[in-house]
């Protein structure tokens, strides 16, 4: 089964099982006289849940027991951890005091290293969020309490997930959202539709050119047709090729959905996400302002809209003014929620889109879509030069992008197997060269290097086969899809 076949029921599951955001019978405003527990039976399931996913913490325990520096670590989890399974009536606080221990140490570690040092740790960490997940919600003795303890749950989860991508989160987290207070609306503005990007010079921005593309018409009026022409025509020759205005897009929600951040923040502001803030010193042209800044933080998706897009939706129509090719913004102002699972973490998402499994069935011999990844971000941001190890349809939702393509042959002139130019040495799949601004004194055969370029506004999507080079820069806030199959 493809990935989108596992994934899409997954929405309509937790549906069935907790409604269409809609709460609970009983609210936090309603008198809990039978003396149930405020989350009704959603403890016992969090534990049975809790107990499976720690299945094999006895063997994280051991591996972390090994090192001297992390026993402790290995003996809070140990004692957190059968604290989840005892029918003590003190058991959740005990969990969460020594699941809080081991939290605290790890994050600390990771903070030092920028990594996990061992696999053990980071599933030290993903344990202890469970933990403390379960925790909170049994030790919750009020309604009042009950809003507060399902989002503070929630994160929990999200930062487990986030780690791992684990469905057996999802799965635990739906059993507290029906629990999470409707937020009241926000208003954060809109992300630039096809319309709204009259100002791009095309042209003038992708002047290499070269890439097909190809629009709708009477050959291309269904999904199949679509999908006949593109495997015959560009698929089978490994061409690069946008299918433009819609083409796979047609009928998605999400093009007018997604542009409204406000919205966004509103459903989905309290879930918790990676963000890359700043850029990788050689995807910017802004010296020490790049490579001393870029991080990786979880924000919440409310704090990212108010942190990074507000701003991002203010600035870029000026700095896009300024510089045809477009303005980067300093590099504190680059936020970028990259290469995510927003939709293995929020099913309810996919019923805004269609991935085009029909188009990938045929081109891959039935195994569809193998796996999407949102990108969410502010003008400027940057994903340097790389290419996979997939076919990858790159679908821009709202905003715009710029793409700069180098074909297989060209990898000779890439550089990306320098010894200490940055390249990743283990797959030579990243270059190392800021490739719009590059060093030729430190990156000579680049010189030589051909590419082709092309701006996506909302509704285009850019077929890029396996093997070929890629670099992106967003030239407006954007929300872009990615489908590999």
């Amino acid at each position: 089964n493809s990935f989108c076949t596992l994934l899409e029921p997954m929405a309509d599951v937790l549906d069935d099982l907790f409604g269409d955001d809609e709460a609970p019978t009983t609210t936090a405003s309603q008198s809990n006289d039978d003396g149930a527990h405020p989350f009704r039976d959603v403890p016992q399931r969090l534990r049975d849940a809790a107990s499976e996913a720690l299945s094999s913490v006895h063997a994280t325990v051991a591996e972390l027991s090994k090192r001297p520096e992390w026993v402790r670590i290995a003996n809070a989890l140990a004692a957190a951890s059968a604290a989840v399974v005892s029918s003590d009536a003190d058991s959740a606080s005990a969990a969460a005091e020594h699941a809080a221990c081991a939290e605290a140490a790890l994050w600390e570690l990771l903070q030092e290293r920028k990594q996990w040092p061992e696999p053990c740790t980071r599933e030290a960490f993903i344990a202890s969020q469970v933990i403390l997940a379960w925790a909170t919600v049994a030790r919750c003795a009020s309604e009042a309490d009950v809003g507060a303890a399902a989002v503070a749950a929630t994160r929990h989860l999200d930062r487990a997930f986030v780690m791992c991508g684990r469905p057996e989160l999802v799965v635990m987290i739906g059993f507290i959202e029906a629990f999470v207070p409707q937020r009241e609306a926000v208003s954060g503005g809109m992300l630039p539709a096809r319309c709204d990007m009259g100002g791009v010079d095309v042209d003038t921005i992708a002047s290499a050119g070269g890439i097909a593309r190809m629009q709708p018409s009477e050959e291309t009026a269904t999904l199949g047709d679509v999908a006949a022409t593109f495997e015959a025509a560009y698929f089978r020759k490994r061409t690069p090729v946008v299918l433009a205005n819609g083409l796979i897009t047609k009928g998605w929600a999400a093009l007018e959905a997604w542009r409204d951040v406000g919205a966004l923040a509103t459903a989905h502001g309290h879930r918790i996400v990676p963000v890359e803030v700043g850029r990788h010193s050689h995807g910017g042209h802004d010296g020490a302002d790049s490579s001393s800044s870029w991080r990786e933080c979880f924000l919440t998706l409310g704090e990212f809209v108010d942190q990074f897009l507000r701003p991002s939706l203010q600035r870029f129509p000026e700095d896009l003014k300024a510089s045809p090719r477009g303005s980067l913004p300093p590099a504190a102002a680059v936020g970028y929620v990259a290469q995510h699972g927003l939709f293995e973490q929020i099913p309810k998402l996919l019923r805004d889109i269609r991935p085009p499994a029909v188009i990938a069935n045929r081109c891959n011999g039935g195994r569809g879509v193998l796996k999407m990844n949102t990108w969410l971000g502010t003008h400027g941001t940057v994903t340097p030069l790389h290419y996979d190890s997939y076919d990858n349809f790159l679908v821009q939702v709202a905003g715009a992008k710029y793409v700069r393509l180098y074909a297989v042959d060209q990898t000779p002139f890439l550089h990306a197997d320098d010894a200490g130019a940055g390249g990743n040495l283990a797959q030579r799949n990243i270059c190392p060269v800021d490739v719009e601004h590059p060093d030729l004194e430190r990156f000579p055969k680049f010189a030589e290097a051909v590419h082709t370029d092309v701006v996506l506004l909302p509704g285009d999507a850019l077929f890029i086969p396996q093997g070929v080079w890629h670099y992106v820069r967003s030239l407006a806030p954007s929300f872009s899809v990615n489908f590999w199959f």
